[in-house]
C-alpha cells in the first residue's frame, strides 16, 4: 500500500496529472480518472488499484485523440485502428476506444463511402474512387454497394476534358494525353471515348 504524496498537474496538457506516491512520480492519469475515483493527496493505493487505473486512464486518453481527430475529418474504422497503433496504444485500448465510438454512432464506414464518393465524382473516375476507398481500408462490399450508385458522369467528363483542352492545340498527340489524363483521373475508356470525338478535328 502506498500513499499519494502529490497530485500536479501537468504544464502542456492540463487533461492530465502526475500522480507521486511516497514522494516518488509512478505514473500520470487522465483528470476523469482521479475525480472518478476520487483520488487526493493522502489517499493510499495498491499496485493493483494503480494499474486498474492506469489502464482505464488510458482508454479516456485514447478516447479523446480519437475524437479530436474525427472532429477534424471523418475517419473509417481502419483509419482509427491505424492511429491508435502508432500512438502506441494496446489492443485492448484500441478495442475499448472501436466499441465506444460504435455505440456513439462515429463510426460508418458505410456513411464515410458514400460522402466520400459525393465530394470526389465532380473530379474522379470510378476506379480512383474505389482505388482510394481501398487505401482508406472500406470493405470491400460497401466500397461495391457504394459505386453502384454512382451515376454515368458525362457532364463531369466534358468538364474536365474542357478545362484540360483549354489553349492546348486540338491535335492527336493532345487527344491522345488528354485520354491519358482522364484515365488516371479514374474514368473507364467506355467513359471517356464520347468525350475524344472531334478534340483533334477542332
Amino acid at each position: 500500500m502506498a500513499i499519494i504524496t502529490q497530485l500536479k498537474m501537468q504544464v502542456k496538457n492540463k487533461t492530465r496529472a502526475n500522480v507521486y506516491l511516497d514522494g516518488q512520480f509512478v505514473c500520470s492519469l487522465q483528470l476523469e480518472t482521479i475525480l472518478r475515483h476520487n483520488l487526493k493527496e493522502g489517499s493510499e493505493l495498491t499496485q493493483e488499484q494503480l494499474e486498474t487505473m492506469q489502464e482505464g486512464s488510458e482508454k479516456e486518453q485514447a478516447f479523446a485523440k480519437v475524437l479530436n481527430t474525427i472532429s477534424k475529418t471523418m475517419k473509417t474504422r481502419v483509419q482509427i485502428e491505424t492511429y491508435l497503433k502508432q500512438k502506441g496504444y494496446s489492443s485492448k485500448t484500441t478495442e475499448y476506444v472501436i466499441k465506444k465510438l460504435e455505440e456513439y454512432n462515429y463510426i460508418n464506414d458505410e456513411l464515410y463511402a458514400k460522402l466520400y464518393m459525393q465530394q470526389e465524382c465532380k473530379k474522379s473516375g470510378v476506379n480512383k474512387i474505389k482505388q482510394q476507398l481501398v487505401v482508406k481500408g472500406v470493405p470491400q462490399k460497401i466500397i461495391k454497394e457504394t459505386l453502384e450508385n454512382l451515376q454515368g458522369q458525362d457532364d463531369e467528363i466534358a468538364f474536365l476534358a474542357q478545362k484540360y483542352m483549354k489553349n492546348k492545340e486540338h491535335t492527336q498527340k493532345e487527344t491522345a494525353k488528354l485520354y491519358a489524363y482522364l484515365l488516371r483521373r479514374g474514368f473507364t475508356y467506355d467513359q471517356i471515348k464520347p468525350h475524344l470525338k472531334g478534340w483533334d478535328e477542332m
